[in-house]
């Protein structure tokens, strides 16, 4: 509906041109049409789609960017939101694609359930994990309190979250993501030290606890997504780790009443263990006592004050906590808009996009989709007066938090051979989920982490020859 919009209005606007839509359901279309120029007769590509680096095939993106529109004051590169330009950009530093859209990760919930009066909406983990107990024992045989789908769904994008949240955005990026020492070499002592105290051992211990077997649906493990998350809005869960999409892809289920619907989308909780790094935080109470106040606050962190009855931090603890609360992992730089180098109708693309981008459309996109476009208007504001419950949540949540990319400035280590910053490699037997969860003999975070380190001293060798390192 959003881009039948977008193309209705663009070629009123420009008579001169005609935009002819050609979807398609295959997801290597992008990967197996990029590279053949003499094949190819697509002008602009948008896909989430992409499996590897094809720059060397794509339009420099440096015209939408510069371009400012008549009665603006921004540039589009301006109004575009900061962390996904700086996720998006190649190595180069230029852009050769540009979003358009996403959404945000959290835990969906149900709010008939989780209502703020005989259960709270949890602000920090450790009351997540109560929550959980408490869910678990009134509800037993009725309802799980989480429902997931295969290999556990979108969890990764979850405790991606509570790991950068430990230490912050700056030791995520400049340390743990760069897996470098002090002499600029690969670290592996980063990786499986814990006195390292990176957060991964800490997330770890956490998700020993959430994924635990009785507090899950049995067919967690392996349902299909459209199904789990059919049941999760049936009624069959309290939570389940899913994106501000959810509310707009149920909506095309004839069986689901959006009218009716009564879910919520949560801010992260924050990671109970970053009280190891706070000096003047004593207690999870006093964290969650603080976070009351900085959601209160929203975007400006000096209406927070540094002293309550029920707390007294410093300027650097308000700080980190401020931080902390408001990250949030998002797909906003999944989703992008790419002209072929190739093309002989650039010119055409660079102005659809340009047009994509204008104040106008970007309030259109948000009347449509009910949530923000990755840019911000150059004046005026979004109404939102009409949404629902759900759709003001995911606003809020846009509005206020900083996102986290999907995509990751990896060290070459970590690229090359398949592993993940928090925690575990890309084969099954280091799946967090189904470790923890199993019926079975589930493993503990201690086992978890005693295997991880045993991977990674077999094969570090290994890992720096994949990545050309001697």
């Amino acid at each position: 509906k959003w881009l039948d919009n977008l193309i209705e209005k663009f070629e009123l606007a420009y008579p001169e041109y005609d935009v002819y839509l050609e979807p398609t359901p295959a997801q290597t279309y992008f990967d197996t049409t990029i590279e053949y120029a003499n094949d190819t007769t697509v002008d602009l590509f948008m896909t989430g789609a992409l499996s590897g680096n094809y720059t060397q095939y794509l339009e420099p993106m440096d015209d939408v960017l510069n371009f400012k529109h008549e009665g603006e004051s921004k540039t589009i590169a301006q109004k575009m939101d900061p962390s996904v330009y700086k996720a998006t950009q190649a190595q180069d530093g230029k852009l050769y694609a540009v979003s358009y859209g996403g959404g945000l990760l959290s835990l969906a919930y149900d709010r008939s359930v989780i209502d703020g009066v005989k259960y709270q909406v949890p602000r920090t983990t450790d009351e997540l994990v109560e929550l959980v107990i408490k869910l678990e024992s009134d509800y037993r045989n009725v309802k799980k309190p989480f429902i997931t789908f295969t290999a556990g769904g979108y969890w990764s994008y979850v405790y991606k979250a509570w790991l950068v949240q430990y230490k912050g955005m700056d030791f995520y990026y400049n340390d743990l993501l760069k897996l470098e020492n002090e002499n600029n070499e690969p670290d592996k002592e980063m990786l499986i030290d814990q006195d390292k105290t990176t957060g991964r051992y800490q997330v770890l211990s956490l998700l020993e606890k959430l994924f635990n077997a009785k507090y899950v649906t049995e067919d967690s493990a392996s349902g299909q997504f459209s199904a789990q998350q059919t049941k999760f809005l049936n009624g069959r869960a309290v939570m389940m780790p899913n994106g501000t999409w959810l509310y707009n892809e149920m909506s095309k289920n004839k069986n689901f009443n959006a009218d009716n619907a009564q879910f919520g989308i949560m801010k992260m909780p924050v990671l109970s263990a970053i009280i190891e790094n706070l000096p003047t935080v004593e207690d999870d109470l006093e964290l969650s006592d603080l976070i009351v106040e900085i959601d209160k606050a929203g975007k400006d962190i000096t209406q927070v004050p540094l002293k309550t009855a029920n707390y007294d931090v410093s300027q650097a603890d308000l700080a980190r906590v401020y931080e902390a609360r408001n990250i949030i992992t998002s797909t906003l730089d999944e989703n992008n808009c790419m002209i072929p180098v190739y093309s002989n109708a650039k010119t055409a693309a660079k102005e659809f996009l340009k047009f994509m981008y204008k104040d106008q459309m970007i309030k259109e996109y948000s009347s449509i989709l009910r949530c923000l476009f990755p840019a911000s208007l150059d004046s005026g504001e979004i109404d939102v007066s009409d949404w629902n419950g759900w759709e003001k949540d995911v606003y809020e949540m846009q509005t206020v938090c900083s996102f986290l990319p999907k995509a990751e400035t990896s060290s070459k280590v970590l690229s090359a051979a398949g592993l993940y910053a928090q925690g575990g490699t890309n084969g099954a037997l280091m799946n967090p989920y189904s470790r923890f969860s199993a019926q079975e003999n589930p493993w503990t975070a201690q086992k978890f982490w005693e295997k991880m380190q045993e991977i990674y001293e077999e094969n570090w060798k290994s890992y720096l020859s994949i990545a050309g390192i001697n």
